[in-house]
C-alpha cells in the first residue's frame, strides 16, 4: 500500500519524534520507524528543495571537476 508523501515540515516532525524514540529504547521497532522517517524526509527534502529553487530562481551550483583550493 502506498502512502502520500508527507509535507516537509510533517517529515521534519516525524523524524524528530522517531530519533527520540529511537535514542529511548533503541530496539528493532525504532530502528525501522527511524529508517522510515529518515526516507520520507529525504523524499520531501527533495520536493521542497526543487519548490524552493523554482521560488528563488537561483541556478543550481553543480562543482566542478579538480582539486579544491585549500
Amino acid at each position: 500500500m502506498q502512502r502520500e508523501p508527507l509535507s516537509h515540515e510533517a517529515a521534519v516532525e516525524h523524524f524528530v519524534a522517531a530519533v527520540v524514540a529511537f535514542s529511548d529504547d533503541p530496539g528493532p521497532a525504532n530502528l525501522e520507524r527511524y529508517l522510515r522517517a529518515s526516507r520520507s524526509l529525504e523524499e520531501s527534502r527533495s520536493g521542497y528543495v526543487s519548490q524552493r529553487k523554482r521560488v528563488a530562481g537561483a541556478p543550481r551550483r553543480v562543482a566542478q571537476g579538480g582539486a579544491a583550493a585549500a
